[in-house]
């Protein structure tokens, strides 16, 4: 006998599988069944899920809602060329040891972004430190740079995927 891991039934929408309100079968296979719906040779359709699977499309679902329900265009700008992205905001506090201060806890504003709508001249680019994003609200355009304090990274992912950028950016200039 020869145990099968939990299966997940075909025809789940990404709501299901995010929520996790689906039918699990555990399939128990010792040859063909002899009873049931799948008696006579039919072939049982399930798709085998392993947790990195629900993961990754639960957060695949959720980065497309977030950027479908909670994102506005801006302009991502570097080295003369630009770019308009859907990108979420966000914050990030950096903890910085300054000699003769101390620790000063400063804040970023985030922008996520697909890193696959990242695309200059045709190429998928990683954020570059020094680039600007453009953020227009209402009659009011706001410049932010690309940075992060100290020797921190300008840039990270935000999820373990890959899927979605969180760009660190300070307020420069409005427009």
């Amino acid at each position: 006998m020869v145990h099968v891991p939990v299966a997940a039934v075909v025809g789940l929408t990404a709501w299901q599988l995010a929520v996790g309100n689906w039918q699990l079968a555990t399939a128990i296979t010792n040859g063909p069944p002899t009873n049931g719906p799948f008696s006579g040779g039919a072939t049982p359709r399930v798709w085998f899920w392993t947790v990195s699977n629900l993961l990754k499309t639960g957060s695949e679902w959720l980065a497309d809602k977030r950027k479908a329900f909670a994102a506005s265009t801006v302009t991502y700008s570097h080295g003369g060329f630009s770019v308009e992205v859907e990108a979420t905001i966000g914050t990030t506090r950096f903890d910085v040891e300054t000699e003769g201060v101390g620790v000063q806890t400063l804040q970023s504003r985030d922008f996520l972004i697909f890193a696959a709508d990242l695309v200059l001249e045709g190429v998928e680019v990683p954020p570059a430190r020094g680039a600007q994003i453009r953020e227009t609200v209402g009659s009011k355009t706001f410049v932010f740079e690309v940075m992060a304090p100290g020797q921190e990274p300008p840039w990270r992912y935000s999820d373990s995927f890959r899927k979605t950028l969180r760009i660190h950016t300070k307020h420069v200039d409005t427009e």
